[in-house]
């Protein structure tokens, strides 16, 4: 499945920006209100610059590079996606092909079980491709 693309509206980004002004407010009024020293107004200016900056620039950084990602991710699926059906294609093929030759073809994996055996190996030996396949050589 392709992950849908990551583009919130501007009003979603407006929004979040917003929302951190009135938390970055709230929290400066809050220190504001405890601490009751000179200095608090400065406070709780600080506090408001550092919220009304940090969300937004966090949501910029986290936002963006997940869109990108998400791209990334999408063209990576269709090329697997492809390749599945090229591979596909391609099995259909040699194994048509060896299913249908009066030659005795066979596959073995690195654990030397047999992949696949044709049929036409009941010709030459005997046996059935079951037979091979049941059979483990060492």
């Amino acid at each position: 499945m392709v992950p849908k693309r990551l583009s919130p509206p501007i009003k979603y980004t407006l929004l979040i920006i917003i929302c951190s002004v009135i938390i970055a407010e709230a929290i400066g009024l809050l220190i504001t209100y405890q601490t009751k020293t000179p200095y608090s107004f400065l406070v709780f200016v600080d506090v408001t610059v550092l919220v009304v900056l940090l969300i937004p620039l966090l949501f910029l950084f986290i936002y963006k590079p997940l869109s990108v990602y998400s791209k990334k991710i999408s063209l990576l699926n269709k090329e697997l996606t492809v390749s599945q059906e090229a591979l596909v294609k391609t099995e259909r093929k040699f194994r048509l092909i060896a299913d249908f030759s009066c030659d005795w073809e066979y596959w073995q994996g690195i654990d030397e079980t047999y992949l696949f055996v044709s049929p036409s190996c009941e010709s030459i030996t005997g046996y059935s491709p079951e037979d091979f396949y049941q059979t483990t050589i060492y």
